[in-house]
């Protein structure tokens, strides 16, 4: 068993799984409906929210394994546009390199629809160059429902069933000083994060974010940040044995341990509940 577990630390350290925690997707929603003083909203809130010293401990936090981040703005079925491609978050820096990028970035060819569906495709297939880090997530970022291209569900229906959790800020607008109008815009805001915990969220310990406006954006993402980088407690993960293969699992998040199902599989481990 010693000799076991010392080869399944050398493949960690060589696969490189050992040294990236958390790979995280960031979607940005630029879809006709967001204003441009709205985009400089969301995308400066951003910058801040990664700077901000509660958000950077976390990032930080574990000098061994390092979170991993990729940026992209969308709005219809054809538009993505990459703002940060994969970058290792190791030191301060490389968090103020990023909030730079953003501050710096302008908006290109952006539509006005709004397709969820293909957003949820783009993240998957950025998440694929991340298969060796122990958590992945795509934190979705919009306004508005799927009206453009392929759906959430459908977008979901041919896409591997694997670890990967979406989660969303939900971003209302409520803004008016009407009492009649704000009632509307409440109800609104409210029918949108029943269609985003319905059919965007997806994966074990997915979660929305709801805020009123555009304005409440900073703090919306650092709350968001927050929760979804705070590391696990893996001494409370309970273990579970399905057919000859080990997997962790924890109330709240997966750990992905796919690249080590092989080792496990044919062991028995005898008085394992």
């Amino acid at each position: 068993m010693r000799t076991l577990l010392t080869l399944i630390f050398i493949f960690l350290a060589q696969s490189g799984f050992a040294n990236c925690r958390h790979a995280l997707v960031l979607a940005l929603d630029v879809s006709g409906s967001v204003s441009p003083a709205e985009y400089e909203l969301q995308k400066k809130g951003l910058a801040k929210a990664l700077l901000d010293p509660e958000v950077a401990d976390i990032i930080l936090s574990d000098p061994e394994s390092f979170v991993h981040l990729a940026v992209f703005e969308w709005s219809a079925f054809h538009h993505r546009d990459l703002i940060q491609n994969w970058i290792t978050l190791d030191n301060y820096g490389t968090l103020e390199d990023v909030a730079q990028r953003l501050d710096d970035h302008q908006i290109i060819g952006a539509a006005w629809k709004t397709g969820i569906g293909k957003t949820i495709q783009f993240g998957f297939d950025l998440l694929a160059r991340r298969e060796f880090c122990e958590r992945r997530t795509i934190d979705i970022s919009g306004d508005g429902k799927n009206n453009q291209g392929i759906s959430p569900q459908d977008a979901y229906a041919g896409l591997p069933d694997n670890d990967i959790v979406v989660n969303a800020l939900v971003i209302g607008n409520v803004t008016s000083n009407s009492p009649q109008k704000r009632k509307v815009q409440e109800r609104e805001k409210n029918e949108l994060l029943d269609y985003y915990e319905d059919q965007v969220i997806r994966g074990q310990g997915a979660f929305t974010i709801l805020i009123e406006n555009f304005d409440d954006y900073a703090e919306g993402i650092k709350r968001k940040l927050i929760r979804e980088l705070s590391p696990l407690a893996l001494s409370s993960l309970p273990v579970q044995k399905v057919a000859n293969n080990i997997n962790l699992r924890s109330n709240l998040n997966p750990i992905s341990l796919s690249k080590l199902n092989f080792i496990f599989y044919e062991l028995r481990y005898d008085g394992l509940d």
